[in-house]
């Protein structure tokens, strides 16, 4: 009965207080397993939660040469220039 409803969107969970229980825990345990949607929907609330509290995320890009032609990368690794 409560699968129809949830699929009509009729379902209300104060109506029914152990099978609202029973998907909480179904959501709690499922958020643990890697790569399902409650997992992914809990890392969106932690992500969300660390931008309210930490801001927007800044990323900082650094370009390098590559460290077998930099002469001091060169010179800092023993090589005889």
């Amino acid at each position: 009965m409560a699968l129809n409803k949830s699929q009509n969107n009729t379902f209300s969970s104060p109506s029914n207080a152990s099978l609202h229980k029973l998907l909480n825990h179904i959501k709690i345990i499922g958020g643990r397993v890697m790569g399902s949607t409650y997992s992914r929907t809990a890392l969106r609330t932690r992500i969300h939660a660390l931008i309210y509290n930490q801001g927007l995320p800044i990323i900082f890009l650094t370009l390098n040469p590559a460290d077998i032609h930099s002469p001091v990368a060169l010179y800092f690794a023993g090589v005889k220039l």
